[in-house]
């Protein structure tokens, strides 16, 4: 009966240091963050015989789950629609979607997807995930800057990607001329919270 006793005020103890903890959890829970399309950029930058060649894509979707109370990037997920790449000529355009560069009827989407990112400063990160293209998947770091104001963000970054680690320009565009290997990938999303 002692025994009972002394025990009843331990799992009290207990009950209110596990609801405490639960509540703390649910404050600093971190919220969906969507991308806002018509306010975003998705562009890239290959090389044509030593020239600057661009292109982007038009339609894709980034998710990001962010805690505004630490300001920690939890994950970061992006999805692509391949087809609605545009590089700013017609004959091109349409080249591009074959089977030797994206081929996008059998591989429509590109994705992204990091559930490990760290902070570098206040306001920028490394999202450590990987990429998929064209059916292959590849690491990647990916250095961003990410800004929020109330309800709204703006994320940017850069990175550089090897298009033959893709499979993207494959026979006798796989050699580095007269288009280089390197593509230079840029973004600027806006982003509104959905909760």
């Amino acid at each position: 009966m002692e025994q009972q006793d002394t025990m009843s005020p331990l799992r009290f103890s207990t009950l209110i240091c596990a609801l405490l903890l639960a509540f703390l959890s649910a404050q600093v829970r971190a919220e969906p963050w969507r991308s806002v399309q018509d306010q975003s950029q998705l562009e890239f930058v290959a090389k044509y015989e030593g020239a600057d060649a661009p292109g982007r894509f038009t339609r894709f979707d980034v998710l990001v789950s962010f805690d505004s109370a630490s300001r920690e990037v939890r994950s970061v997920l992006v999805d692509v629609d391949v087809t609605s790449v545009g590089m700013g000529n017609p004959e091109i355009d349409e080249a591009i979607m074959q089977t030797e560069w994206f081929n996008t009827r059998a591989y429509p989407h590109a994705r992204f997807r990091s559930e490990s990112v760290r902070a570098t400063n206040e306001s920028e990160y490394i999202a450590e995930g990987t990429v998929s293209i064209k059916g292959v998947s590849k690491p990647v770091s990916v250095p961003f800057r990410w800004r929020s104001h109330g309800r709204e963000a703006q994320m940017s970054g850069s990175l550089v990607l090897s298009r033959v680690d893709f499979g993207i320009g494959s026979g006798e565009w796989a050699a580095d001329s007269p288009i280089g290997h390197e593509v230079q990938v840029r973004f600027g999303v806006a982003f509104e919270a959905q909760q």
